[in-house]
């Protein structure tokens, strides 16, 4: 089987990039990656921030209990 990986710069230069986070063990992940301090090295996705495109999270309710 092949992969390609995209590294974050080419993900950030994509007009649109989503995220699905789903599950209340994600819970406390998603309400410290969305706001709390920054650390990629536990949290990778914080890096993507698109320069000129947009970021869309597309939670469940179980995951989102941590942010709400």
């Amino acid at each position: 089987m092949y992969r390609i990986t995209l590294t974050a710069p080419i993900v950030n230069r994509a007009r649109k990039v989503a995220f699905l986070t789903f599950g209340s063990n994600k819970a406390n992940a998603l309400k410290e990656v969305l706001k709390g301090a920054r650390n990629v090295d536990q949290y990778p996705s914080q890096i993507i921030q698109p320069a000129s495109g947009e970021l869309h999270w597309f939670v469940d309710e179980a995951a989102a209990s941590g942010v709400l």
